[in-house]
């Protein structure tokens, strides 16, 4: 809700305080990486991701979260 709020600093936030209960947790990495990005934090939106991304290992899976991951990881090297 907060990220389509326009507060991705809130929740950056929220997202690292649910990951220190759950870490690990995909929808909270992808939140977070995605958070982060929005709210110009290239470093944490780069640890996210590729966090994320280590997670699901070398799946394929045609997911749009995955797709977005790796794009903003490869734009960003």
């Amino acid at each position: 809700l907060l990220p389509e709020l326009k507060r991705p600093r809130d929740a950056l936030a929220a997202f690292e305080a649910e990951l220190k209960i759950y870490p690990g947790r995909y929808r909270s990495l992808y939140g977070a990486g995605l958070a982060a990005e929005q709210a110009g934090d290239r470093s944490s939106a780069q640890r996210y991701f590729a966090a994320l991304l280590k997670q699901v290992g070398t799946a394929d899976a045609p997911r749009a979260d995955l797709a977005h991951a790796r794009a903003y990881l490869k734009g960003a090297g």
